[in-house]
């Protein structure tokens, strides 16, 4: 009777070890399948930042192809974290050339969080930016 009851415990830990090993393998392959996941995000990123790379050299004279760039360039998460760290480290002269070139206007919104350039210089604490978009009509009751 020992013997059985022993062998029945053996049994159940055995199940039980196994189900543990099935689980873990369950959740290898998920932790794979996130890693799967990031690598491509990090490809995504990298054709975007490259796209964007290009975007920036557009040609003056087409201007229907330059409003559809600059439409999928403030779309893009790139832009709008480039920009945060321009204003991060104070540097709005490339944020007033991307203004004279057409390519940040006064309505657009970062995609994420619906903030306008001039909601963005104010939380930065850039006053003569926040002047100039005033200047150039930015809407500031945007919300």
């Amino acid at each position: 009777q020992i013997l059985k009851d022993v062998e029945k415990e053996y049994n159940t830990k055995f199940e039980q070890q196994q189900a543990i090993i099935a689980q873990l393998r369950a959740e290898v392959e998920e932790l794979r399948n996130y890693e799967q996941i990031d690598d491509i995000l990090d490809e995504v990123e990298k054709d975007e930042k490259k796209r964007l790379d290009s975007t920036y050299k557009i040609d003056e004279d087409e201007n229907d192809e330059k409003d559809d760039e600059h439409d999928e360039l403030v779309k893009s998460r790139y832009f709008w974290d480039e920009l945060k760290k321009k204003l991060e480290q104070r540097n709005i002269e490339h944020i007033k050339k991307l203004i004279r070139e057409d390519k940040l206007r006064m309505d657009d919104r970062d995609p994420r969080k619906r903030q306008t350039l001039l909601m963005l210089a104010a939380f930065y604490g850039s006053y003569e930016l926040c002047e100039m978009c005033i200047n150039l009509n930015a809407e500031i009751d945007a919300q």
